[in-house]
């Protein structure tokens, strides 16, 4: 079938009526809607609502046991923050170090575990050597600049 005889038979066929009881239920119900604006309002407010609701429902409800650790697990990592700042600033004066301090005691702890362990005999650690400078030859230019 064609759509010039589909739409031709469209055309001759009478239209419908609704039926009255549709029709009245429509306009009043469209005249209810015009007329008052609080009640545009509630609608939006119902809309909304059934949003965050149905939301609530899909998102939240399915999954609750994990929300629920996720959100014991924030409670306990504030908590921990909370108790471990301090109230009052730390001095720098006292607790700053040099990195070759914090290096040598680094130093010093891992030859007592390896000491501990029994993997490496202790020897005592000796300074190194400076190296006496050696010799620099210098070689002739084979290239000369213009």
């Amino acid at each position: 079938m064609k759509t010039d005889d589909f739409e031709k038979r469209l055309q001759r066929q009478d239209p419908r009526q609704l039926p009255a009881s549709w029709r009245e239920e429509i306009i009043s119900a469209s005249q209810a809607a015009c007329q008052s604006p609080a009640g545009s309002v509630r609608s939006t407010h119902a809309t909304i609502t059934h949003l965050v609701f149905s939301l609530w429902r899909e998102l939240i409800c399915p999954a609750r046991r994990i929300w629920a650790g996720l959100a014991a697990a924030w409670v306990i990592i504030l908590i921990a923050n909370a108790n471990l700042t301090t109230d009052r600033p730390m001095a720098h004066a006292e607790s700053a170090t040099s990195s070759a301090e914090l290096w040598f005691s680094f130093r010093e702890q891992t030859l007592l575990v390896a000491e501990l362990s029994g993997t490496v005999e202790s020897k005592p650690i000796k300074p190194p050597q400076a190296t006496p400078p050696r010799p620099r030859s210098q070689g002739i230019n084979l290239f000369m600049t213009v």
